[in-house]
């Protein structure tokens, strides 16, 4: 297997690598499970070409533009080892995270499996989460509106108001 290929920097490149629209490549960057590999750095994003591809195929049947096939990873102990000897209960508890979740196919009843890519791309996410930016940044905004909205219904003003 080749390298990572060259970096490809800013929505239009990694959309144009794609042929997709800028749009739907932030849309695909945004997935709960297997989302677009960019990373982000000083406010750009960027991805290795291969990696792309690799997302695409996996999108797409599991065959690269140039004919061969992604690596498949079958069974837990497969998954787990991959995930540096994770043991099969937090394999399974990471597949069913709500948000950015392990890319495992087959959790529910048949044999599961994985391509090595994805699970390359989401350890690879775990040491800057753009996608967890962004959802913590909507948790505080959730957060902070909630304790205003509770500190105005608490306010003397608003009391005050409810007794006339």
């Amino acid at each position: 297997m080749s390298g990572p290929g060259e970096k490809l920097w800013g929505w239009k490149a990694i959309a144009a690598r794609l042929g997709i629209a800028e749009n739907t490549a932030i849309a695909y960057s945004r997935l709960c499970e297997d989302p677009l590999p960019v990373r982000m750095q000083r406010g750009s994003p960027w991805c290795h070409e291969r990696y792309l591809d690799e997302w695409l195929a996996r999108r797409s049947g599991g065959v690269m533009r140039d004919g061969s096939a992604l690596e498949r990873l079958d069974g837990w102990p497969a998954i787990c080892h991959e995930l540096f000897g994770a043991d099969r209960a937090t394999a399974f508890r990471w597949a069913r995270l709500p948000h950015d979740r392990l890319p495992v196919i087959g959790i529910g009843g048949r044999q599961p499996w994985a391509y090595k890519a994805a699970i390359r791309d989401w350890k690879n996410r775990g040491d800057l989460p753009f996608q967890a930016h962004e959802r913590a940044d909507a948790e505080v905004f959730a957060t902070s509106a909630a304790k205003r909205r509770a500190n105005k219904a608490r306010s003397p003003r608003r009391l005050r108001h409810k007794q006339h």
